[in-house]
């Protein structure tokens, strides 16, 4: 069954999406991509509460995207109940997520940003800021000018390089 919802999803997709061996997605048609993006192998999107990835973004390796999770602040059962509370996961355009980082329900990714390696974002993370840890925190930006001059000129590592599924 998993193989038939993949394979219906994949046919939906931009061409010049790429896509990791062993990426696992549920709820696909609640997630939203953009043109030139990258899925690193073994990424996890669980978008049952809306995923939207924008141009030109890559998540690495084993990333995983959460947009819901259970109540467990005021459940009527232990350790959580059946409520599930579902909360959209907006990734900018021009993203960099790092190598085995965790996004979680509810948080923006500003367009540019970068999350390093490892990282769990918890909370907002501004444009062309950096971030990392647990929870991530800003260590840094990007050079404003020169971010927004490659921006405006379209210039992202998907569209200049094509690279086959295998290498991401």
């Amino acid at each position: 069954m998993r193989w038939f919802w993949r394979k219906l999803f994949m046919k939906r997709q931009h061409p010049t999406m790429v896509l990791g061996k062993g990426v696992r997605i549920a709820f696909p048609d609640r997630l939203v991509l953009g043109n030139h993006i990258s899925i690193g192998r073994g990424g996890y999107l669980q978008a049952r509460g809306g995923i939207t990835i924008g141009d030109h973004s890559i998540l690495g390796s084993r990333v995983v995207v959460l947009s819901h999770n259970h109540n467990y602040l005021t459940p009527t059962s232990l350790p959580y109940d059946a409520e599930e509370i579902v909360r959209p996961v907006v990734v900018g355009r021009y993203v960099w997520v790092g190598m085995g980082s965790m996004i979680c329900p509810g948080t923006t990714i500003g367009d540019a940003a970068v999350v390093l390696m490892g990282s769990v974002v918890t909370k907002d993370v501004p444009p062309m800021a950096i971030v990392r840890g647990n929870p991530a925190t800003v260590v840094g930006t990007r050079d404003e000018e020169r971010t927004r001059a490659l921006m405006e000129k379209e210039s992202s590592f998907m569209a200049m390089h094509k690279c086959p599924p295998e290498d991401v």
